[in-house]
């Protein structure tokens, strides 16, 4: 059983992944593959307006700063998440 589980691989769960294991949380990431929807062609511009960033770009950062945490990732498809007794079944 885990303290927290995160579905997505998205910028928002890797986030959410780095954020409860520095808070000492046994958390598990299941995706389908890292990156979410910045894998496809995003380009975000800075906010000068001077360098794009592309999503491999944002996700490769993200990977980088994951590469030292030490937390639990599957990479699956979540088909149904089911309240049981005061916990959910994934």
């Amino acid at each position: 059983m885990y303290d927290l589980i995160i579905i997505g691989g998205g910028p928002a769960g890797i986030t959410a992944a780095a954020t409860a294991i520095n808070q000492r949380l046994d958390a598990l990431i299941i995706a389908e593959r890292w990156g979410g929807q910045t894998t496809y062609a995003m380009q975000l511009e800075d906010m000068e307006g001077r360098e794009i960033i592309t999503g491999e770009t944002l996700l490769d950062a993200f990977r980088r700063q994951l590469d030292y945490l030490d937390f639990v990732r599957d990479f699956d498809t979540v088909v149904k998440v089911m309240p049981e007794e005061g916990h959910f079944i994934v």
